[in-house]
């Protein structure tokens, strides 16, 4: 499971839905379960029926949403049943203010640290709200990241319009500093 299923700092993870077809089905269910609450930050899991049709839709190669995650193909040639599991921001983002020296749990599976006040949000939320602060350019440790994982990850915006975006602890440690104005720690490893 660990090995076709390999949960990153940056709060998603990658399954390979071929690798786990020979898996009895009801230890499918227990780890695709305990997946979606890490990433979901869900405090329960979804029902066996729900799973059992998530493990269909899997097997046929469809993405999915199910329990606060989003199952997306991965779209790279030769991976047709490689997903990339991602929390689901929903119709109502979190958001919460935030001031500076806060170390808060955000949306259930991030430990965030802030040393500016402002409003913390999914970055998917704040290309939502059309914020003309917002910049375009993704700091380099993020910009690698498919869209899909960016826009799951905490980013603060500043009450004069600045936006920061987080050094994930556990990602790169010659990245994470002290120093850092904003960082995040995914806490479903």
């Amino acid at each position: 499971w660990q090995a076709s299923t390999p949960l990153f700092a940056t709060g998603h993870a990658l399954m390979d839905v071929d690798k786990l077809s020979d898996l009895p089905k009801t230890a499918w269910v227990y780890c695709v379960r305990q997946l979606i609450r890490k990433i979901g930050g869900q405090p329960y899991g979804a029902s066996d029926k729900s799973l059992n049709t998530l493990h269909k839709r899997l097997l046929e190669g469809r993405n999915s949403t199910l329990g606060g995650c989003q199952f997306l193909k991965s779209g790279r040639h030769g991976e047709a049943r490689i997903f990339f599991v991602v929390r689901e921001l929903g119709r109502a983002p979190q958001s919460i203010d935030v001031a500076a020296g806060d170390d808060v749990i955000f949306s259930g599976c991030w430990r965030v640290r802030t040393k500016r006040d402002g409003r913390l949000l999914h970055a998917g939320a704040l290309a939502k709200s059309h914020d003309a602060g917002a910049p375009d350019v993704w700091p380099s440790h993020l910009a690698v990241l498919p869209h899909s994982v960016r826009r799951a990850i905490p980013v603060i915006n500043t009450l004069d319009g600045k936006v920061f975006y987080p050094q994930l602890v556990g990602c790169n440690p010659t990245v994470t500093s002290k120093r850092a104005v904003l960082s995040a720690q995914f806490l479903g490893q």
